[in-house]
């Protein structure tokens, strides 16, 4: 009988082959270093913070444009020299003639013809006038003011020198008639200028009556609104 010997050792892959075995490269051990993942944390926080400087300013900048807008507005709508718009205006015409009448006989007597662009207004001491068209219109006023004095009431209209130069220029007679500064239904005042001033004066006229009425209705008419 044969007995089998022990089968020899396997030869080394390596050696078989003639190269040499696989080594690791010094150096290339994994480290533990912060990945590029966790280190840009720190710059994302950076840029929000930029985005919310960015819209505070954005809402800085457009409350001042909005303040600077409603200024701008209240300028336009108040002229920004502190005049009102009044509810009708005060009318600089030509004064035709004036005559005698009563609240009872307001009628113009026969002597006395109105033609088409005049109008008859009342004065505030019982009187009558006839009144031709508009030469100048003054819209806006300072003040307007009423008060009682001995024998009857005063209404005061001012305003600034911008509209007293429309009354000036308009009161300049180069037709031999005075001009009538009239406001609700009244003769207010006459007026006769040779020629302008050389420098804008401020407006006021007053208006004088007799009767309480006649005062409150050119208060009324001439009133700031």
């Amino acid at each position: 009988m044969r007995v089998s010997e022990p089968p020899e050792s396997l030869p080394d892959a390596g050696a078989e082959s003639g190269l040499p075995a696989p080594t690791r490269a010094p150096g290339t051990t994994p480290s533990a270093a912060p990945t590029e993942s966790a280190s840009a944390t720190p710059v994302a926080r950076g840029g929000s913070a930029a985005a919310r400087r960015r819209r505070l300013f954005t809402i800085v900048v457009a409350v001042v444009v909005l303040a600077i807008a409603s200024g701008i507005a209240v300028i336009i709508l108040s002229s920004g020299d502190g005049t009102k718009a009044t509810a009708n205006p005060l009318e600089v015409r030509q004064l035709v003639a004036t005559f005698d009448c009563t609240s009872s006989d307001p009628s113009t007597p026969s002597s006395v013809k109105v033609t088409a662009g005049q109008e008859v207004v009342r004065t505030g001491h019982g009187g009558c006038a006839v009144v031709g068209p508009v030469l100048g219109r003054v819209d806006r006023a300072t003040k307007v003011s009423t008060a009682g004095v001995t024998g009857g009431c005063t209404v005061t209209f001012q305003s600034t020198s911008k509209y007293g130069e429309i009354v000036d220029k308009a009161s300049v007679v180069n037709n031999g008639y005075a001009r009538a500064l009239v406001g609700g239904g009244y003769l207010l005042d006459l007026r006769a200028r040779l020629y302008p001033p050389a420098k804008p004066e401020k407006l006021t006229v007053v208006f004088n009556a007799t009767d309480q009425t006649a005062c409150d209705k050119v208060n009324t008419a001439l009133r700031k609104t």
